[in-house]
């Protein structure tokens, strides 16, 4: 990874105890205030060559986080 990059990890509660439900390199981790399945939606930031920002949304499906959109943009 990237100087600029942490390894985000997000776990959820089960029955049986904790649950990794994604693992995402990133600079930024935003938990936003809509949700999804009973979920927040997330936001994943990283700068990635010649200065461009890419943001990837990541909702719940009721069993883990999943890609939900991919937003580039300077």
């Amino acid at each position: 990874m990237g100087a600029n990059l942490s390894t985000f990890w997000v776990f959820g509660d089960t029955a049986s105890g904790a649950k990794l439900l994604l693992k995402i390199p990133a600079h930024d981790l935003v938990i936003r205030d809509a949700e999804s399945n009973g979920y927040k939606v997330i936001e994943a930031s990283a700068v990635i060559a010649a200065a461009h920002v890419v943001t990837l949304t990541y909702k719940f499906n009721g069993e883990r986080y999943l890609l939900s959109s991919r937003k580039a943009g300077k």
